[in-house]
């Protein structure tokens, strides 16, 4: 806070660099966490793979869900 009284235009430029920092982090994960998803729902029997699509479906629900509550 005492940053802000001194230079008031730098502690908004840094505020907005951990913003973004923050938001590409966030984006990263996100992709990273699809990825794994996309690769959990490739192959397997036709039993077995109905009931890893349903896992993936519920993990997408869950994920969407959780970003649209920030």
């Amino acid at each position: 806070m005492t940053e802000f009284v001194e230079n008031p235009v730098r502690a908004v430029e840094e505020a907005e660099g951990a913003f973004d920092a923050a938001v590409d982090g966030l984006a990263h994960a996100l992709k990273e966490r699809r990825r794994e998803m996309d690769v959990q729902q490739q192959g397997g029997e036709s039993g077995t793979r109905t009931e890893e699509l349903r896992i993936v479906l519920q993990q997408y629900r869950d994920l969407t869900e959780r970003l649209l509550k920030v």
